[in-house]
């Protein structure tokens, strides 16, 4: 005979003490379903995988379940070597020197800032704002182009500054773009 475990359950006929006569059949049919059990656990089942292994997507048929705990046990490491602590100490490592390290975007039509950097008091000291904007100390920060050629058109914007590295460092010429176009000529020494 054949255990129906685990395809189904096995339904057993209750027996009456001095009225029903037990047979062999009744004691082979639970043994059998009480190793089709053990077999179907695996051995030592409250034992961990110790995080050891390799998460496996492709199975789905496995041949214990200590078997199936584990894999799901590499998975959760998985996700936990990749989750970010809430509490610091976190790095964010890219994968691969053309991947980014980390995306950060907003809704459609988002109000609230993208990224927050705030005292131990909760006052926020520096914001990205949902446009891109940085401002710190409440002050926006002026994009700076360094180039040996003044730019144009678009990249250089109102509010963009542009520093002609071609200079010394003792004397360097920086214009604002857009129709401001002032130039400051700053005088090291």
């Amino acid at each position: 005979m054949t255990a129906a475990y685990p395809s189904s359950v096995k339904s057993f006929t209750t027996k009456v003490d001095f009225s029903d006569t037990v047979l062999a059949e009744h004691v082979n049919s639970l043994q059998e379903e009480v190793n089709a059990l053990q077999n179907n656990l695996g051995t030592l089942i409250k034992t961990g995988s110790g995080w050891v292994g390799e998460f496996d997507l492709v199975t789905t048929a496995w041949n214990t379940l200590k078997d199936r705990l584990a894999n799901i046990e590499y998975g959760i490491k998985d996700i936990y070597d990749d989750y970010v602590s809430d509490v610091g100490g976190s790095v964010i490592v890219s994968s691969a020197i053309g991947v980014k390290s980390l995306v950060v975007r907003a809704r459609a039509s988002q109000t609230a800032n993208l990224v927050e950097f705030q005292t131990s008091a909760s006052a926020v000291v520096t914001k990205v704002l949902p446009d891109g904007t940085i401002q710190t100390r409440g002050k926006e920060l002026v994009p700076v182009i360094y180039a040996t050629t003044q730019p144009t058109g678009a990249d250089f914007a109102v509010g963009t500054i542009w520093v002609d590295s071609s200079t010394d460092v003792d004397a360097t010429v920086i214009t604002t773009g857009g129709s401001l176009n002032d130039t400051l000529m700053l005088m090291g020494g």
